[in-house]
């Protein structure tokens, strides 16, 4: 057991005098502090504006499932103290029904100015699964993606939820007749001294190979 020891102390003496020690022992806690501050900057400069839309809703039913969902979204991303820790959706105004070229160049001309960030259409045929025409989100913001990729699974969930209404479907046992089947990833099987088999923990195993590895 004393030669284990002193061989144990030689070994961290020496890992003490390395180069590569004595750096990580200094820039691990460097590295820590400028992670905080990264986060912290980023969280500052995160989006908090609003984004005013207009809604078109060509079915009559699914811009009242956005609005709702927007008001959710906007409560959810202020923070405990009051402050934004996201952008604000907020629907300006809800048009029911089509709309003409002439209202389209109409509401662009608001997103050029600024009175608005967007404008989406819902299409009538929407609801139906067979045709599956396109959601058509109008913006001069290509690279922000936050707005559209909201809408497109908040029009998306409303539009399944219509469906199962329509289809007289109850969607809860629907999604629980549906749950995937889980899978846990297990180590290798083996026998100990005894004869008794057992399972080696997953971790145990990542380990070895790291160890056959180094």
């Amino acid at each position: 057991m004393h030669k284990v020891l002193t061989v144990a102390a030689t070994e961290f003496a020496n890992s003490v005098r390395t180069k590569a020690f004595i750096i990580s022992i200094v820039l691990v806690p460097v590295l820590m502090v400028a992670v905080g501050f990264g986060q912290k900057f980023m969280m500052e400069r995160a989006d908090t504006s609003d984004h005013p839309l207009v809604v078109v809703d060509e079915t009559g039913k699914l811009g009242a499932a956005v609005e709702r969902a927007a008001a959710d979204w906007n409560a959810a991303v202020v923070g405990p103290k009051g402050q934004l820790t996201g952008p604000r959706f907020v629907v300006t105004r809800q048009i029911v029904g089509a709309i003409t070229d002439d209202e389209r160049v109409r509401l662009s001309e608001d997103v050029r100015s600024g009175a608005l960030f967007a404008f989406v259409e819902i299409p009538a045929g929407v609801v139906d699964s067979t045709t599956q025409p396109r959601i058509r989100y109008y913006s001069n913001h290509p690279s922000y993606d936050a707005l559209p990729r909201w809408l497109q699974s908040t029009v998306s969930a409303a539009v399944v939820s219509e469906r199962f209404e329509r289809a007289a479907v109850d969607r809860a046992t629907v999604e629980r007749l549906t749950q995937p089947v889980r899978m846990d990833q297990m180590g290798l099987v083996e026998r100990d001294p005894r004869g008794a088999s057992s399972r080696r923990p997953r971790w145990t195993s990542c380990a070895a190979r790291l160890c056959r590895w180094s």
